[in-house]
């Protein structure tokens, strides 16, 4: 499966209704590696999960990019607008972030 898929779509409504499920569906896989990234980089143990790894590159990456949405490294834009849309989406009827906030979201451990 591919984790990291990025949808153009999100760079201007990360919700839009008409969307296709499937990738809301990728969007959520992608948003739910990253938060596991970032909370597995504090473990002191090797993370096992496939992806952690690359993803912990990324982040490491996002916090110094000043490149935007024309940065060309895989994954950047789009992780950058996933954070940036999970810590600031207050909208009940986000397709991407209302089925992660309504459970509490699983947070897959290494």
């Amino acid at each position: 499966m591919y984790l990291f898929h990025t949808n153009m779509q999100l760079q201007q409504d990360p919700t839009p209704p008409a969307a296709d499920p499937e990738k809301h569906k990728l969007i959520q896989q992608h948003l739910l590696l990253l938060i596991h990234t970032l909370k597995c980089r504090t473990r002191e143990q090797p993370c096992k999960l496939p992806h952690c790894n690359v993803m912990q590159g990324v982040l490491q990456h996002v916090e110094v990019c000043r490149a935007g949405r024309q940065c060309t490294v895989p994954h950047c834009s789009s992780s950058t607008l996933l954070i940036r849309h999970w810590e600031h989406c207050s909208r009940h009827d986000c397709h991407v972030c209302l089925p992660l906030k309504a459970e509490t979201v699983f947070i897959i451990v290494c």
